[in-house]
């Protein structure tokens, strides 16, 4: 049974761990306090809800790397 992708294109639970864990892990990476990280993690998906990539092919993974290094 194929799953309904959600708005940004993200089939389950699982992945929003993983996308999450995954830019959390490379903001602390940078030198970043844990709570700053979470931060800066949680505001990157607020900015990505707000304003979602279009569907280009691109993954949001990296969509969500490059809002989350800017800030």
């Amino acid at each position: 049974m194929i799953e309904d992708e959600g708005p940004l294109g993200i089939a389950d639970d699982r992945e929003v761990v993983e996308l999450w864990s995954s830019l959390r892990r490379e903001i602390r990476r940078r030198g970043v306090d844990p709570e700053t990280a979470d931060d800066l993690a949680q505001e990157s998906w607020l900015r990505t809800l707000r304003a979602p990539p279009e569907r280009d092919g691109r993954g949001l993974g990296g969509w969500l790397h490059v809002v989350g290094l800017r800030l």
